[in-house]
Order: structure tokens, then sequence, then C-alpha cells
């Protein structure tokens, strides 16, 4: 009698490492949005999920977005409509981008302003490389309470801009 097939054991075994990100990546939402609702409602409404990104909308094609990798985790504002509003989301991200000196004071750090060509989301974000869901769970609190402040930061700066843009 034999065994598995190499291939066999290694697609078993990828399957289980899906399964234990998932997992984990869940927890680290459950905790974030509980977390979160400390420090602003935003997305107090979010359904932990397994993927890598939350978030919620705040204009018809911009939402503001969690992100957690392994070992960093990004806030971020995201651009993106329809399949065909590539212009148009081109056309919001540049409008933002004529603030970028101000976003940027305001938020005190420099931001990373992603709008490349041949995508059509655009997407302007602030990376920590504190650690992600892959750091020891008892330094989750500290690596999401750093996420979260940020994520309102991101949220105080470009709320006003949004509205005076009437992106809203």
């Amino acid at each position: 009698i034999t065994g598995p097939s190499v291939e066999a054991r290694a697609a078993g075994q990828s399957k289980k490492e899906n399964a234990e990100r998932h997992d984990i990546r869940k927890e680290w939402w459950s905790q974030l949005i509980k977390r979160a609702d400390q420090y602003t409602k935003l997305h107090s409404h979010i359904t932990p999920v397994e993927g890598n990104a939350v978030g919620t909308r705040i204009g018809r094609t911009i939402s503001l977005n969690y992100v957690v990798m392994q070992n960093e985790c990004r806030v971020e504002l995201y651009i993106a409509g329809a399949k065909d509003s590539s212009e148009e989301n081109k056309d919001i991200y540049n409008r933002l981008h004529a603030y970028k000196e101000d976003i940027e004071r305001s938020f005190g750090e420099p931001l990373i302003w992603d709008c490349v060509v041949g995508r059509s989301a655009c997407r302007i974000h602030y990376t920590r490389h504190e650690g992600g869901y892959r750091s020891a769970e008892g330094d989750w609190q500290f690596i999401q309470e750093a996420t979260i402040k940020d994520m309102v930061k991101l949220e105080k700066v470009f709320s006003p801009i949004i509205k005076q843009l009437k992106l809203a």
C-alpha cells in the first residue's frame, strides 16, 4: 500500500496553511474591530473576515480600509468604482493629490500615493512595520491601537477635503 503522492501531501499542507492563515486573520479582525470601537465608529458595522482587508465606503468610489499582512499593517484611502471607472478614479486621485502637502502635514507622516498606470484603482496609504497577524498575539493590542489611531488620523485628514471636493 502506498501513501499519498508528494503532490497530494503538498496540496494538503498548503490547504492547512491557508485555513490557519484565514483563522488567524479572522481573529485579528475580531479584535481590531472591537478595539477600534473605542476610538471611532467608522468600521463598527464591519463583520470580521478571513481576508487581509476590511473597510467602509465614505464616498461613491472611496473607501477607508485596514489591511493586514504577516508582518505589517496599512491604513488606506482606496479609490475604486466600477471596472470601467478608471478615468474617474484617476481624476479623484489627482484632485486629492493637489492637496498632498497639506494632507501629509496634517497626517504627520509621509503617505504613499499609489496610482499605477494600467490599474483602475488608486490608493493613498500609510504602512506600519511594527507587526501584523503573524506577530505574537500578545503584541496585537499595541499594533492594532497604533493602526487604529492611524485610521482616525486618515479619516480626519481626508473627510473635509472629500466633502469640499464633493466626492462623498
